[in-house]
């Protein structure tokens, strides 16, 4: 399964799973797909951020979203281990 960020001709953003590319594309070009706020089938792949992985090793001790400072929670979110 795949999910893609998609895009009505208005504008309107959401996402959806498929079971390939091929899959997408086949129920966008049979108008299958519809945006849930405004109904339109003209729907497009949304841009979508790529997802990296860091090259330089480990991050530092603390939490993982915030590169080894603390965070806003402080730790009581768990998300610091220890």
């Amino acid at each position: 399964m795949i999910v893609f960020n998609l895009r009505c001709e208005n504008s309107h953003e959401f996402e959806d799973w498929f079971s390939s590319g091929a899959a997408f594309e086949k129920q966008a070009t049979a108008g299958a797909l519809e945006c849930p706020q405004c109904h339109s089938h003209k729907i497009e792949k949304a841009p979508m951020a790529p997802a990296v992985s860091g090259t330089k090793g480990a991050k530092a001790a603390g939490c993982p979203m915030f590169e080894g400072e603390t965070p806003p929670c402080a730790g009581a979110c768990s998300c610091i281990p220890g």
